[in-house]
């Protein structure tokens, strides 16, 4: 009998985070049952690319990778040298690597595990990520049609190979999981999970704040370097009561949800999602959080400013003097000033709040 590999292919934005950590963290236990899971690393946020690392290679000046054959046939060589029945990898990278996986299909049964999340949801999601890892300086657009996602990929994907090769899972909250991500991904493997085992309720590489998002969103203009990676880590740790907000106007809202919709259902023709009357639902009743107009708004800059001096006060001060390095727009001189000050005098000096208000008042906040 043939070996299995289970292939969890993300796509980003789906649990990817939560589903590693766990998986990770439970390596042995999965070896137990029977499942080699290669670990991996984790940084300080538990945020992991998965297996990535172990066979694909970045090439260089994008943020694409290449299938390294000789060391999958490594790594493969490994798993049969277990008593292991099954190997589980996971990187949200291998989404664009399924047709190499499919190159071994004569030697293992292989079973592609894809989550299907509304391009409703991930549109702002995938937005959220750009802001925080990839740079991204411009406010999120409204258009009158869907860009092209994940989906439309998996689509094809489907149209292309059989539709037996795809685990296709629906995403959401617990009302499409009916349990939770964990107990979906591990009944793929035909497990149940350990004893004592709960709901995950954690979640891992959240979107960002509205606070967060805007500054991490004007400092990304200035070429950050080595600096953005350790800003990103701080800025996870940042608490907020405006984590609940929408980009979307109520129009485009509207007009998303709509073609989400037709994604869906178009997909569900091609290859069955699991729960997927259930992720109809939900897409169906899922209504906009408070929209908020997208700008650095001058009390935002102050909470996440301070927030950075009581965290990681050298991290501020190297951003301040990277940013004052930089040749400033009228529009940035302000908010740098404001940074500076908090840095000098440790705390919002009065000088700055009468400022801030009048600025506010200006702005008519």
């Amino acid at each position: 009998m043939n070996k299995k590999l289970f292939i969890h292919v993300g796509p980003p934005k789906t649990g990817t985070s939560v589903i590693q950590f766990w998986l990770n963290t439970h390596s042995q236990w999965l070896k137990n049952q029977g499942v080699y899971y290669p670990q991996h690393e984790l940084d300080s946020n538990s945020v992991s690319s998965g297996h990535r690392a172990l066979f694909l290679e970045r090439l260089s000046q994008t943020t694409r990778t290449r299938f390294n054959h000789a060391k999958f046939q490594q790594l493969l060589t490994e798993f049969n040298e277990t008593d292991c029945s099954s190997l589980l990898l996971s990187s949200e990278f291998f989404f664009y690597q399924i047709p190499e996986f499919l190159k071994y299909k004569d030697q293992y049964d292989i079973q592609l595990i894809a989550y299907v999340r509304a391009d409703l949801e991930l549109i702002e999601s995938l937005y959220n990520q750009s802001v925080k890892r990839n740079g991204q300086t411009m406010p999120l657009p409204h258009r009158n049609q869907l860009p092209k996602s994940y989906l439309d990929e998996l689509i094809d994907f489907v149209s292309i190979y059989s539709d037996r090769t795809f685990s296709l899972r629906a995403y959401g909250d617990s009302t499409v999981f009916n349990t939770d991500i964990i107990t979906d991904l591990l009944s793929c493997l035909d497990l149940e999970p350990p004893t004592g085992y709960g709901p995950q309720s954690e979640k891992i590489n959240s979107s960002y704040s509205f606070e967060c998002l805007e500054f991490k969103r004007w400092v990304n203009k200035f070429c950050l370097g080595d600096l953005d990676h350790r800003i990103d880590q701080c800025l996870q740790g940042f608490k907020s009561n405006t984590r609940a907000y929408s980009l979307l106007p109520a129009n485009t809202y509207q007009c998303y949800q709509e073609q989400s919709l037709k994604k869906i259902k178009a997909l569900q023709t091609l290859a069955p999602i699991e729960n997927y009357e259930s992720l109809i639902n939900y897409v169906k009743a899922k209504s906009r959080a408070s929209y908020i107009h997208q700008e650095l708004y001058p009390e935002h800059l102050v909470k996440v400013g301070e927030y950075l001096l009581a965290t990681d006060k050298s991290l501020l001060s190297e951003l301040v003097n990277h940013i004052g390095s930089k040749k400033l727009a009228n529009s940035d001189v302000e908010y740098f000033d404001l940074l500076q000050q908090l840095l000098v005098t440790n705390k919002m000096p009065e000088q700055k709040k009468s400022w801030l208000s009048k600025l506010m008042r200006k702005m008519g906040k």
